[in-house]
């Protein structure tokens, strides 16, 4: 994931380009968010099983965005907040696609990573 991310187009803010890598990796790796997506219920806290590893990429992704943007060394909290921010929308992500639709719904018709891009939306508007 981190590779998706790092091969992004330079002229990306930093929220697109985590939310697109995450989608370029999840087209590549179908099996894998197929996993995750037929989840039923909700995903519990605190965190462990398969939702740990999206914690423990954090520190991988503050790196990858530090490097991407040439952020100084001393900056520690920039590229630290970009990525638990990302994990954060990621994640309500994830949660959303779990619950499906509620009782006497139809199923959403949506393409694969709608609900990614209207969290990282949702985080670029600050809202």
């Amino acid at each position: 994931m981190a590779e998706s991310i790092r091969e992004r187009p330079a002229a990306e803010p930093p929220y697109q380009a985590v939310c697109e890598g995450i989608i370029d990796f999840g087209l590549r790796h179908l099996d894998m968010i197929a996993l995750v997506m037929t989840t039923e219920g909700k995903l519990e806290i605190p965190l462990d099983g398969r939702q740990r590893p999206l914690i423990d990429f954090e520190d991988t992704l503050a790196e990858v965005l530090r490097e991407r943007y040439a952020v100084p060394a001393e900056d520690q909290i920039s590229p630290a907040v970009w990525a638990r921010a990302s994990i954060g929308a990621l994640r309500t992500a994830l949660v959303i696609s779990a619950r499906g639709p509620r009782a006497g719904q139809a199923p959403p018709t949506r393409a694969p990573g709608d609900p990614i891009r209207a969290c990282f939306a949702a985080l670029q508007r600050g809202s």
